[in-house]
């Protein structure tokens, strides 16, 4: 029997020099990768336990990136994040695209 470890991406948090900061995540980063916080702020991920006791300490955000966190709440939940790939064109779309270049008139 295997345990699938499923993580909420809009829960995960990055630690960068003692402040606690967001991302916009499509995926769960892979180690060594690099990520851009919400405040811009640009790290390589490095999976490790963690430095302070999580539970019941108070979490040291950073400012920027929990303002921004706040904002996408507010409106609504998080913005999505762009597509790796352009999205497929709907068949409709496709037949008037290829209609239009095969039509010799």
């Amino acid at each position: 029997m295997t345990a699938v470890l499923l993580v909420d991406l809009g829960a995960v948090f990055f630690e960068i020099n003692g402040e606690t900061h967001r991302a916009r995540l499509d995926r769960v980063p892979a180690d060594g990768q690099q990520v851009q916080t919400l405040c811009g702020a640009i790290a390589k991920v490095e999976y490790r336990e963690p430095v302070r006791p999580i539970v019941g300490q108070p979490i040291p955000w950073c400012r920027r990136c929990n303002h921004l966190h706040e904002v996408d709440i507010a409106a609504g939940g998080p913005r999505q994040v762009a597509p790796r790939r352009p999205p497929t064109p709907h068949p409709r779309h496709e037949m008037r695209r290829q209609l239009g270049t095969g039509s010799s008139s």
